[in-house]
C-alpha cells in the first residue's frame, strides 16, 4: 500500500480507496514505504456496498485488471473520472470487484513469465496508461 500511495502521488490521482479489512493504512509500515505520499494522497477505507454507489452516483467507471480477460488496457478508454481497480496478487479480483467493474482488462505479460504481478506495479502501470491517453 506504500508503494501504491507513491505511485498515486507521482500520477497525481485524487484518492486511493482500499476495500475491506486488508491492507490496513494505520499500519506503520505503510507510512514507512510511502515516504511521506500518505499525506499527500486522501485515502479512504470502504466497503463495495458503500463505494459502488458512491462511484455511481459522481460517474466514475470502474475498470479492473485481471490476467483472465484478452482486451490489453490500451484498448481501452482510460479517460475521464476513473476508478482503477487491483486485486492481492495471491488472489487477483474478488467476485464481488468484478461485479462492481465497469469494464475490465488485461495488463499483457511476455507468454510463460511470471502468474501475477506484484499489485503496487500492476496500479503503476495502468496510471500511467490512464496519463499516458490523456497526454495525447
Amino acid at each position: 500500500l506504500g508503494a501504491m500511495l507513491r505511485t498515486a502521488s507521482a500520477a497525481g490521482v485524487d484518492a486511493l480507496v482500499t476495500v475491506g479489512p486488508e491492507p490496513d493504512p494505520h499500519n506503520p509500515n505503510v507510512s514507512r514505504a510511502s515516504t511521506g505520499a500518505l499525506f499527500d494522497v486522501p485515502l479512504a477505507v470502504s466497503q463495495w456496498d458503500e463505494l459502488e454507489p458512491w462511484l455511481q452516483a459522481r460517474g466514475i467507471r470502474a475498470v479492473g485488471a485481471s490476467p483472465e480477460v484478452t482486451v490489453p488496457m490500451w484498448e481501452t478508454d482510460l479517460n475521464g473520472a476513473l476508478a482503477l481497480v487491483v486485486g492481492a496478487e495471491d488472489i487477483g479480483l474478488t467476485a464481488r470487484a468484478r461485479e462492481v467493474a465497469d469494464e475490465m482488462v488485461l495488463i499483457p505479460q511476455r507468454p510463460g513469465s511470471v502468474d501475477s504481478l506484484n499489485v503496487s506495479v500492476a496500479a503503476g502501470i495502468l496510471l500511467y496508461e490512464a496519463l499516458r491517453q490523456r497526454r495525447k
